[in-house]
């Protein structure tokens, strides 16, 4: 199956995810993040993909990018991950996908999933380690991730770690501090039982930066993060 974004088109495998892929070409899913994508990577930079799952945003991200790193921990995401990209011989020499995941500390953790009977369905995160449907995984930390594979600071780093995402970068806040890498980072404030100390938080990483945007670019008072909307949602923030 072809899939056309904006500009861009890739082939992707039919199966289970074809209407999510009928949902990608027809815009309706996700069109801001396609839109952050297409600002901030440029031919020859980096973009880093934190919750790759079956690869629209690498995908359409190596169409531009000099390289991409796609980090997937779900086993089941990623063989569907590396299957897209397989389709793609132009693409996937831009393409490294790290069987990794990305958080507070490195070591062994445990990958769990609470809406799948199987994974695979973007939802799995470090929270359910305890669910039935779980996995022994790798785990880094962001600069240490990011410093073995010894590349150029990327030009936009997307996170999506259903619900980990503050203490991943509270775990590399020197190095953020010291690069200021643009984020695109969705925050899942509601999987949270009391999510106002990890919003304050989040608010106090993020001040170092110069702007921070929805991701239509219009500029987001880091106070409101605070306020109920944010606290039992998620939502996406730009910070550059």
């Amino acid at each position: 199956m072809d899939v056309k974004v904006r500009a861009q088109s890739f082939a992707v495998r039919v199966d289970t995810f074809a209407a999510f892929w009928a949902r990608v070409a027809a815009g309706d899913w996700e069109p801001d993040s396609f839109a952050v994508i297409e600002r901030f990577v440029v031919p020859g930079t980096t973009f880093v993909d934190i919750g790759a799952w079956i690869g629209p945003l690498t995908l359409y991200a190596a169409s531009v990018a000099g390289a991409v790193h796609a980090i997937e921990p779900d086993p089941v995401a990623r063989a569907v991950l590396q299957a897209n990209i397989g389709l793609n011989p132009r693409l996937a020499e831009r393409i490294q996908v790290h069987a990794v995941a990305v958080g507070a500390k490195t070591g062994s953790a445990r990958l769990g999933n609470i809406t799948s009977a199987c994974g695979g369905d973007s939802m799995s995160s470090l929270l359910y380690a305890d669910a039935p449907v779980s996995w022994a995984v790798d785990c880094t930390t962001l600069d240490r991730f990011l410093t073995a594979v010894d590349g150029p600071v990327p030009s936009l780093i997307k996170i999506d770690t259903e619900g980990t995402e503050v203490e991943l970068l509270d775990a590399a806040r020197d190095w953020l501090a010291a690069t200021r890498p643009p984020l695109l980072l969705s925050v899942h404030a509601r999987f949270w039982p009391d999510p106002y100390p990890p919003l304050t938080r989040l608010a106090e990483l993020l001040s170092g930066y110069r702007e921070l945007l929805t991701p239509w670019f219009s500029p987001l008072d880091p106070q409101t993060l605070l306020d109920d909307e944010h606290a039992h949602g998620v939502f996406e923030l730009v910070a550059m």
